[in-house]
């Protein structure tokens, strides 16, 4: 988490725990993509099936991010990572060795957003307001995914998109329009923020 510039909160695994898990994704037969905070990991190019890795590939190429940097690296550093299970993945004994050092968001569709135990969009948030002495009555999050649950539910004010994913209406106090319909901005006027 940066603030003008200064990073207050940053937590690397390490490249220890980086390496071995890595090694595990091909271990456990998954599909992965690696987030650091100077990189992204990927398999080797030839090895890639997973449409939706050879997408994120192709649009990170469109921007300018893809460096080429895959999990093969020595010095492979990263703090997040995503997994889609595949018909030949072992998952469940993955999931089994990490689950006491990592919570595993299910996105659905057998993809899984994986971080480290207690670091989360909540606790961002919570260091945050105790940096800036921010009264938790004014914290407002707006989400559209799973990966939002942790926020949505800290936050004293808390918006899903009209397009989210439905298990999450449950848990806020406001749902806005879908994104593509001035999702935001309706969110933004109904709490009168502009």
């Amino acid at each position: 988490m940066e603030f003008k510039n200064e990073v207050l909160l940053y937590k690397s695994i390490g490249q220890v725990l980086s390496r071995e898990i890595a090694d595990d994704i091909e271990y456990y037969k998954l599909d992965a993509l690696l987030e650091g905070r100077y990189n992204i990991y990927f398999d080797k190019i030839e090895h890639i099936t997973n449409e939706h890795i050879l997408r994120i590939i192709n649009q990170h190429k469109y921007e300018g991010f893809f460096t080429g940097s895959t999990y093969h690296e020595d010095n492979i550093d990263f703090d997040k990572f995503v997994v889609f299970v595949n018909e030949n993945s072992n998952f469940e004994g993955f999931y089994n060795k990490y689950k006491d050092r990592f919570n595993f968001i299910n996105r659905g569709n057998n993809f899984y957003e994986i971080v480290p135990v207690g670091f989360s969009k909540a606790s961002g948030i919570e260091y945050l307001i105790n940096y800036l002495n921010i009264d938790h009555k004014n914290t407002y999050a707006i989400g559209d995914s799973t990966n939002d649950l942790s926020m949505l539910q800290f936050c004293s004010n808390s918006i899903a998109m009209g397009n989210s994913t439905q298990s999450l209406f449950e848990h806020v106090s406001y749902i806005t329009t879908n994104i593509d319909d001035n999702g935001i901005y309706n969110a933004l006027k109904h709490f009168n923020l502009i």
